[in-house]
This record gives C-alpha cells, sequence and structure tokens, in this order.
C-alpha cells in the first residue's frame, strides 16, 4: 500500500476516533447534567416552584439521587433538618426525628437555627390572625411569619397545628432567603455594637459556666438570670424614671392608669433610685389624714423591712382587708417616722366635681386624680354638666395628682384657649426639639381659672399647670410641684412585663425648665383648707 495513501486511511480513523470521543464525552456529560438537572417531579406551575427553583439555582437545596423532591410528601423534623443543612452548608445540631412536621415546629425550628429574633412584643396593629392570640405563647413566631410573607390562602388564618409539606418547607426557607433584611434582628447596628463588645462575651463566658459548670446549675432558670442582668443593665443606666419590672409589678404599676376600687390607705408609690417613694397620698386618704407625704421613702411595713421588696409586694402589704390597720415607717429628711392606719375601701375615680357656691356666685370645681386613657371624656363631661349652671369660672384642682399620659394634658389643656398654641417643648436624647400643640377646643376659653397644686402634683398635672401659667390665663395656688420634667416611653412585652424609659425633657410653653425644680405658684400657701378658700376669693 502507498505511503501516501496509509497515512490517509489513518488520518481518518483519528478523526473518526475523535468524533466518537467527542460524542461520547458530550453524551457522558449530558447524562451527568440530567441527573443533576432541577428536581423533575416540580413543574412550573406547582404553586412553590419559583421558591424551590431559587434555592436550587443558588445551591441551597439538595440534591436526590432520583432527581425528585417529592413536595407534596409530609414533611418529617429529618426532612427539614436536611433542608437546612444545605440551606446552611453545615450540620445544624438539631435532633433527628422521624415526627411529623406541624406548621409551628416548622418555623420555630428554621428561626431558632437560622439565628432569626423574634420581637419580644407584638404590635397589635399588625397581627392579623384570629385563630392565635397576640399575648399566646408563639405569637411572636407568627407574628414574624407575617414580616416575611407567609401566609395561608386565607390571610386571617395562621394554622399552627397544621401538617406541612416538603415543599411548603422549602417554601419557608425561601421566605426567609429572599427578604430585604433575613428579618434577623442581630444585624441591626446596636446588635451588632453589643455582640462585638468584649464585655459582651464576657456575659457569655459566665452565661456559659454557669451553664456547664457551676455546682447549682440544675437550680437555675434561665428566664430569671435572664432578667436579673436586664434589671442590671437598666440600672446603671441610673435615671430613676427608667425601670424594667416582671410581669406582677407592670400590673401593679399600670393601675394608677385607671379608675380602681381597693382596700388600702390610698397611696401612690414607685420605684425611684431603688426606693419605694411616696408619689403622692390621695385626698382624703388614711394616708393623707395621717400625714404621709410626698417623697416619703417607706422602709418598713409592720415591722418588717421593704429592703429587696418589688414594688408589687410592697404594694400588697400596704393593702389589706377595710377596717384592718397598718404600720408604716418612712425616711423623711434623714428622719424616721411611723404611720399607723385603719385600711378603708378606696374608690379612685380619674375626675371628681362639683359646683361651688361663694357669696352668691357659683364656681366649678374640677379634681384631677390621675391623667388616664378616660380622663379627658370624663373632665369635658364634668365641665359640660357645671357650664349648664352658668359659673363664673373654675378652680382646678391638681394637687397630689402624679401624673399620667402626656397626651391627655395635652388635650386637657386646648380646652383653656380657642388658639392652637404650643402646650410643651420636648426635647430628645439626638438633640431633635419638637413643639407639641393643643387642639384649640376652647370649651372654658374666657373663664376665670385658679389653679390647685402642691408637692404631689407631678409629671402631667405639671405640663397642665404649666401650660396655662404661660398662657396668663390661670392662678397658681398652693406649694412648689414635684419637678419631674421628663417623658417616659412604655414597652410593653409579650409575658407582661414592661421597660419604661426616659426618652425626652419638656419645658413649658415659654421654655421654663421644670425638671427638678417644680412650678413655683403665684400664691403660696401650704394650708390646705387655705389654698381652696384663697382660690374661691379669685372669683
Amino acid at each position: 500500500m502507498p505511503k501516501n495513501k496509509a497515512s490517509l486511511i489513518n488520518n481518518l480513523s483519528m478523526k473518526k476516533l475523535v468524533l466518537i470521543l467527542t460524542i461520547f464525552f458530550f453524551q457522558l456529560v449530558i447524562g451527568i447534567q440530567s441527573v443533576s438537572a432541577f428536581y423533575s417531579d416540580i413543574q412550573t406551575d406547582y404553586k412553590y416552584y419559583t421558591g424551590i427553583k431559587t434555592l436550587y439555582d443558588k445551591n441551597k437545596l439538595p440534591e436526590f439521587t432520583d432527581n425528585q423532591f417529592h413536595p407534596d410528601d409530609k414533611a418529617t423534623t429529618d426532612d427539614l433538618n436536611t433542608l437546612l443543612k444545605f440551606y446552611l452548608g453545615q450540620e445544624t445540631g438539631n435532633k433527628s426525628s422521624k415526627k411529623p412536621l406541624s406548621k409551628l415546629s416548622a418555623l420555630s425550628t428554621i428561626f431558632n437555627t437560622l439565628g432569626i429574633q423574634l420581637d419580644a412584643k407584638i404590635n397589635t396593629d399588625t397581627f392579623l390572625f384570629k385563630d392565635i392570640k397576640p399575648t399566646s405563647k408563639n405569637a411572636n413566631i407568627a407574628a414574624k411569619s407575617i414580616e416575611l410573607g407567609i401566609f395561608e390562602k386565607d390571610k386571617n388564618i395562621f394554622r399552627a397545628g397544621k401538617r406541612i409539606t416538603k415543599g411548603e418547607a422549602a417554601y419557608y426557607l425561601y421566605k426567609v432567603y429572599s427578604a430585604p433584611n433575613p428579618s434577623n434582628t442581630t444585624n441591626d447596628k446596636y446588635s451588632q455594637e453589643l455582640i462585638n463588645n468584649p464585655e459582651f462575651l464576657k456575659l457569655v463566658d459566665v452565661w456559659k459556666i454557669l451553664k456547664s459548670d457551676f455546682l447549682y446549675k440544675d437550680k437555675l432558670n434561665d428566664k430569671d438570670l435572664i432578667t436579673e442582668a436586664i434589671k442590671g443593665m437598666v440600672e446603671s443606666a441610673k435615671d430613676q424614671y427608667t425601670i424594667f419590672e416582671q410581669p406582677t409589678e407592670a400590673k401593679e404599676f399600670l393601675k394608677h392608669l385607671s379608675d380602681n376600687i381597693y382596700e388600702g390607705v390610698g397611696m401612690q408609690v414607685d420605684l425611684i433610685d431603688n426606693s419605694i417613694r411616696v408619689v403622692s397620698p390621695l385626698d382624703n386618704s388614711p394616708a393623707e389624714k395621717a400625714g404621709i407625704k410626698p417623697n416619703d421613702i417607706i422602709t418598713e411595713i409592720d415591722g418588717t423591712s421593704v429592703i429587696g421588696m418589688t414594688l408589687d409586694e410592697v404594694a400588697a402589704k400596704i393593702k389589706g382587708l377595710a377596717g384592718t390597720t397598718v404600720k408604716i415607717k418612712v425616711l423623711r429628711d434623714k428622719s424616721e417616722i411611723t404611720f399607723e392606719m385603719k385600711r378603708e375601701k378606696i374608690t379612685q375615680k380619674s375626675i371628681q366635681y362639683k359646683t361651688l357656691d361663694k357669696n352668691n356666685k357659683k364656681i366649678g370645681y374640677i379634681k384631677i386624680n390621675t391623667f388616664g386613657t378616660n380622663t379627658y371624656q370624663d373632665f369635658m363631661d364634668a365641665a359640660k354638666s357645671i357650664l349648664k349652671e352658668s359659673p363664673r369660672g373654675f378652680i382646678i384642682d391638681l394637687r397630689n395628682d402624679p401624673g399620667g399620659y402626656m397626651d391627655t394634658a395635652t388635650l386637657i389643656a386646648g380646652l383653656f384657649t380657642k388658639d392652637i398654641k404650643i402646650a410643651l417643648n420636648l426635647k430628645s436624647g439626638n438633640g431633635t426639639e419638637n413643639k407639641v400643640m393643643t387642639d384649640g377646643n376652647g370649651l372654658l376659653s374666657g373663664y376665670k381659672i385658679a389653679v390647685l397644686i402642691n408637692g404631689g402634683s407631678a409629671s402631667s398635672s405639671e405640663i397642665l399647670a404649666g401650660a396655662l401659667k404661660d398662657y396668663g390665663v390661670a392662678t397658681l395656688i398652693g406649694e412648689k410641684s414635684f419637678g419631674k420634667g421628663t417623658v417616659q416611653q412604655l414597652e410593653e412585652y409579650q409575658d407582661g412585663s414592661i421597660f419604661k424609659y426616659t426618652i425626652q425633657q419638656w419645658f413649658t410653653p415659654n421654655g421654663t425648665d421644670i425638671n427638678g425644680k417644680g412650678i413655683s405658684p403665684d400664691i403660696i400657701e401650704t394650708n390646705k383648707e387655705q389654698q381652696l378658700i384663697k382660690a374661691e376669693e379669685l372669683f
């Protein structure tokens, strides 16, 4: 055979071999791709297709040898753990279980495994579900699902106990993945600041040692440990009006903002500077008659020291059956005084009113006991009732009123002027200033007004008194007020605990700072009976 012909045959053979190998290679590649292609049992019209395909393309879901996901199979705990393992790219550390998976359990596991922090308090305005209460144990999981957009067909139903499918489990992961911020609030500025603080790492180390090596670790209660850590942090802020209280204490703290009937001695107490202090005794109560005064520090009840007691425990010891007696020792100006009082049935309404008749002149008298949720409407009703008798003017009694809601004081201030005026000026910690305006209702505009104040007039009482003084529409009579010129905000948590913290300082309309100073009356009078008499003499 000629050499050239043999060379040609060899070249053709080589080309044929390359072609065969190329075809084989592409077949191999195609075969491999067919194994790793998207799940064959999930079609484009499947309701969770987009979510599962997105996670798959991002290598967030596992591949299976049969190339099937089985999306409509009921999911188990192990199924979810498998999905989470591939989503994270590492073992989860979760316990293995073949148990059926409920929606609530699946979401709880996902949030816990991915470090998604749940909110400690629920926004009831955005809480949609009818089959789970905002105050229930797992409401924060339901609230987080709203935030992530995880809903049933009926958006008002959560269905916590329903058995979920594998497809739904993957869908939940997709909603977490696609969130603008994966709802992990530990990513915010302040949480990161805490996590990166060496002192926080010390706290974590102490926690770890207590839980692992402490001799009495079995007696530890996680909630108590965390609560005491929170209390210590709040106390270190060194602000007498910034407090954190447990549910039982919080319930007692909030009682004075609404009308209530109870048996006791009739005084408002609060935890201030780590001491149980009297804010004000109620008018004509056993406490007032005995001589209890604002700012008295309670040290003993019936011979028992109150050191270490909570506000709730102190209040419970002061209260008791009507007709029984109680001894209360207080510290006043470095002197200890003991008062013995007989308990009575105390009825505290936010408003008391009547029409006084002085020298054939009718004078309206309205006593505000607290600035609660219903006080504005109660005040309006009282004023309208008195106006029917054509009074010369009004005496507004703010004595021993510890305050309450700022908005209530602002609304009442608007009843004394037809012009929209500044009720108070607010200054925040970041330096921003805000003017709170009245609504110019003017129901009592043009009437002569006298305002009674004393050392128990605090907070919202001072907002109202300060505004009316600056407007030039009222004469203040009595003693210097308490001097609480800061505003507190209240955060209520799911378990009923509260965090009350100072958020702003307020100034009167003319810019007067009353914090720690109080408001001085125009007419000074220390005798209680004479205070009312001097007010009547103005008309």
